[in-house]
């Protein structure tokens, strides 16, 4: 039976871990995204199937169009 913790396959993210000590460079990540301005301080940026929109509340000149990144943040 395998191991699950909060819908993560533990036994699996142990080898993960157990692989990249003994080599580091499996570790390395690459992201990617593309941002499109969309007029004043809003931006759609697209990562990987998601798309993702910013903005800025008018106390910051902006329309409240979409959450700026410290809100986005405090989502997390």
């Amino acid at each position: 039976m395998t191991d699950v913790a909060n819908d993560v396959n533990v036994e699996q993210m142990n080898e993960m871990v157990q692989s990249i000590a003994h080599n580091p460079l499996l570790g390395k990540a690459t992201f990617h995204s593309t941002s499109t301005w969309m007029g004043g301080s809003n931006v759609r940026t697209k990562l990987r199937e998601f798309a993702l929109e910013r903005g800025e509340p008018p106390d910051l000149f902006g329309t409240s169009r979409a959450p700026n990144a410290v809100e986005a943040v405090l989502n997390n």
